[in-house]
């Protein structure tokens, strides 16, 4: 999320491929200027073939606080950004057709660019 169209979009939503049960890992690439706090919800929606009058079940929801931790190597000092929270989202096997959707809510520096990505 790095760029002039994300500067003043706080929450963006995305649809996600269909996932597989099993244990994935929320990946962050932040710098010292990313927004802090980001919030993530994963919701699913399954049924027949017809989704109408089906709602949306949240699998997981976490807040990521930016934390820096400083380095001096004696030579330079510098920082080291992560996000901290629960990084690993389980998927459940789901019956039927299924729809993901990621929502990502960001308060803070919202000029700041963060990379998230979601692996098995």
């Amino acid at each position: 999320m790095a760029g002039p169209e994300w500067d003043d979009r706080p929450i963006h939503r995305a649809s996600l491929p269909n996932l597989g049960e099993g244990t994935y890992k929320l990946g962050f690439v932040p710098m010292g200027d990313s927004p802090s706090p980001i919030r993530i919800d994963i919701k699913v929606r399954s049924a027949g073939s017809d989704f109408a009058g089906t709602s949306w079940n949240l699998l997981f929801s976490e807040k990521f606080v930016l934390k820096g931790t400083p380095v001096d190597t004696g030579i330079s000092k510098y920082y080291t950004w992560e996000y901290v929270g629960q990084k690993y989202v389980y998927i459940p096997e789901v019956e039927g057709e299924t729809n993901y959707e990621i929502k990502i809510e960001r308060s803070g520096n919202l000029k700041g660019s963060v990379t998230i990505s979601l692996s098995r």
